[in-house]
């Protein structure tokens, strides 16, 4: 998602990052999502509206590609706790 919406805006992942006052690196860590960076809130909503996106999708998207990362057996007390993180955040937004 995140990768597919910087390229179809012709940015670079440098450039979206300037724009989103965070490094490449971070940007590079949040389009693999091959290991867990914990984005806040803030940053997310940023990056999210330099690429056109709905905030609420990339919150989604991210905490999806989290849980694809965890471990069966973590994953129902873990759902619940960011499921409750999720909705209070989605709330701030809206």
């Amino acid at each position: 998602m995140l990768k597919e919406a910087r390229r179809r805006l012709r940015l670079s992942q440098k450039e979206l990052a300037e724009l989103s006052d965070v490094s490449q690196a971070y940007i590079s860590k949040l389009e693999l999502q091959k290991e867990t960076c914990n984005p806040k809130l803030n940053q997310v909503i940023v990056i999210a509206k330099n690429l056109e996106l709905n905030p609420r999708d990339l919150i989604v998207w991210l905490m999806e590609k989290e849980l694809e990362r965890m471990e069966f057996k973590d994953r129902n007390l873990m759902t619940t706790k960011k499921l409750d993180k999720f909705r209070t955040n989605i709330g701030q937004i809206i």
